[in-house]
């Protein structure tokens, strides 16, 4: 299954909830709490398990990791994750390495 139908799943799923009282009607009620809880762990689990693809233009010398945050849930300066562009990476680092950038 690819990436698009999960996403397609994961929204059905959500207007299926979205839409449960009016499919029943006022005559009913839900454990709001439990849905609430269960809810709150599936957006954990999204949070969690986010990662970024590996950009094409990646510089040989950079080490990539596809998750946002490193295994400790804090930014790595020195680990690309794809969440700016390479060129824009390569500067960050020199800027954390007092690195003097180049100036044509």
């Amino acid at each position: 299954m690819i990436d698009s139908d999960k996403i397609a799943i994961i929204s059905a799923l959500c207007r299926d909830i979205m839409n449960m009282n009016s499919q029943y009607g006022d005559k009913v009620f839900f454990d709001y709490y439990s849905a609430i809880v269960g809810l709150e762990i599936v957006k954990e689990v999204m949070q969690e398990t986010v990662r970024y693809p590996k950009p094409e233009r990646l510089p040989d010398n950079s080490i990539w990791y596809e998750r946002p945050y490193g295994i400790e849930g804090e930014p790595d300066p020195y680990v690309f994750n794809g969440f700016m562009d390479p060129e824009d990476f390569e500067r960050w680092q020199d800027l954390m390495l007092g690195v003097e950038p180049d100036r044509d």
